[in-house]
C-alpha cells in the first residue's frame, strides 16, 4: 500500500514539475520575409464560442507575447507591416479545479488556431498553425499558461526564429 501512495505522489510531482500547459506549432509555409511589425486580425470560427471580453483578453495576451519575441504589434498598417490573421477554431479554457481533481481526464482546456501571414498587397508571405491543450490543474496548469505558449510560437513563427 505505502508503495503504491509513493508512486502516485512521484507522478503527481512529475506533472508539476513538468507543466501541463502544451502547444505545438506546425509550419505551413514559412514567413518570408520575417514580420518584425505586424497588424493582428483576428477571426472566430464557427463552432469556437469565444466572448469579446475573452477575445479582447486574448488579443492583449498576443501582444504581448509578440513584444517579448521582438515582434511589434501596430493598431493600423504601416508601409513595413504585414498583417497576421489568426483564425480561431477552438477556444475551450475548460476547468483548472476540474483538472486539478481529474488531471488528463476532465476539464480540459483547448485552443486551436491558424495563422495566413499576408503582406499590405493582400498576397500570402507565410503561414502557420498552433494547437495545444493543458490537461492539469496544477503549476502551468492554467489556460493562461497555454495562451501564453501559443504566442511565443507565434513570435517565433512571424521572426522566423523557429529554433526557440
Amino acid at each position: 500500500m505505502e508503495r503504491s501512495l509513493r508512486k502516485a505522489w512521484l507522478t503527481g510531482l512529475a506533472a508539476s514539475l513538468l507543466g501541463c500547459a502544451t502547444a505545438k506549432l506546425d509550419l505551413i509555409e514559412a514567413v518570408k520575409p520575417a514580420a518584425r511589425e505586424v497588424t493582428l486580425s483576428l477571426v472566430v470560427l464557427p463552432g469556437a464560442s469565444v466572448s469579446d471580453a475573452q477575445l479582447s483578453s486574448l488579443r492583449a495576451r498576443l501582444t504581448a507575447r509578440l513584444a517579448e519575441g521582438g515582434v511589434i504589434v501596430a493598431p493600423q498598417p504601416t508601409r513595413t507591416s504585414s498583417i497576421a490573421e489568426g483564425r480561431i477554431a477552438d477556444y475551450e479554457p475548460g476547468s483548472r479545479l476540474t483538472r486539478f481533481f481529474l488531471p488528463y481526464l476532465a476539464g480540459q482546456g483547448v485552443f486551436e488556431s491558424s495563422w495566413l501571414v499576408k503582406d499590405l498587397g493582400g498576397g500570402t508571405i507565410g503561414q502557420c498553425r498552433i494547437h495545444g491543450s493543458v490537461g492539469w490543474g496544477g503549476p502551468r496548469g492554467g489556460y493562461d499558461d497555454l495562451l501564453n505558449e501559443a504566442g511565443r510560437l507565434l513570435a517565433a513563427c512571424l521572426s522566423n526564429r523557429l529554433d526557440r
